[in-house]
């Protein structure tokens, strides 16, 4: 039988014998085998909620550290969750970023506003990373705000991390 060249799915090739049913269900287990050699399952997660100290950030950066986040296994892709509650009570803007092994894998800058109301705010988002090593990395939050603008006051964090190897 023939291959194809990236997920190994089987063909029948003119050589092979031509027996039926047999040959079908060759077939339909060699292309089961190459589908579950190929498939995903989960190498560990991780999942954690903090409340951090109401330090203003204001005209200058925090980074907040989510881990060490340990993986089990070996990974092909590690899916990230994060949401942040800010208290961002003044007119301005700010940065938001996290990152993964030191490396940037969100950078976004919002506006902000004081509504008299409320200031609270939910920032939530995702992220992959592919082909992660098993062992301790390293996940991080951060926020910075120009002088003058934006006061944030980080109030909860919370992420998740699902490895699937």
């Amino acid at each position: 039988m023939g291959a194809t060249a990236i997920y190994t799915l089987p063909w029948p090739e003119l050589t092979d014998v031509a027996d039926g049913p047999a040959s079908f269900q060759s077939l339909a287990q060699a292309t089961e085998a190459a589908i579950r050699s190929g498939a995903c399952s989960l190498a560990g997660t991780t999942t954690n909620t903090t409340t951090l100290n109401n330090d203003s950030v204001q005209a200058q950066s925090r980074e907040f550290a989510m881990g060490p986040i340990n993986l089990p296994a070996d990974a092909q892709t590690v899916l990230i969750n994060i949401s942040v509650f800010l208290d961002a009570s003044q007119p301005g803007s700010f940065t938001q970023w996290a990152t993964w092994d030191g490396a940037d894998l969100y950078r976004q800058v919002y506006s902000t506003h004081s509504d008299a109301s409320t200031h609270d705010r939910l920032y939530s988002f995702a992220a992959a990373v592919k082909d992660q090593v098993a062992g301790n990395h390293t996940a991080s939050l951060g926020f910075s705000a120009s002088a003058g603008q934006a006061h944030l006051w980080p109030k909860h964090l919370s992420y998740s991390v699902m490895a699937l190897g």
